[in-house]
């Protein structure tokens, strides 16, 4: 009993080391000297975008959208034009006020 647990320690002690010999031979490294460099990677992922910060747009006047001169979610500087209004009804009242 004893000699046949001692052949079966050395068969599992062969067998891997057989088993590691042709595994590291298989294995294929490259190297590479080191160099700073930019990384540049692309993340790709399935879920909802919340902004940071969602203000409301009120205009002085009332009136019908006739423009929308900017795209969502593009950046904007103070002052620049969002939307252009209808002015008909404003002309008219105008003329009618002189």
């Amino acid at each position: 009993m004893r000699k046949l647990l001692i052949a079966l320690v050395l068969a599992a002690v062969a067998a891997g080391a057989i088993a590691f010999y042709k595994l590291r031979s298989t294995l294929r490294y490259r190297v590479t000297p080191v160099r700073r460099g930019t990384i540049e990677a692309v993340v790709e992922a399935p879920g909802r975008l919340v902004p940071l910060r969602e203000l409301a747009v009120v205009a002085e006047v009332d009136g019908r959208v006739a423009e929308v001169a900017v795209e969502p979610g593009q950046h904007v500087e103070a002052g620049q034009l969002l939307v252009r209004l209808q002015n008909r009804e404003l002309q008219s009242r105008l003329r009618r006020a002189q």
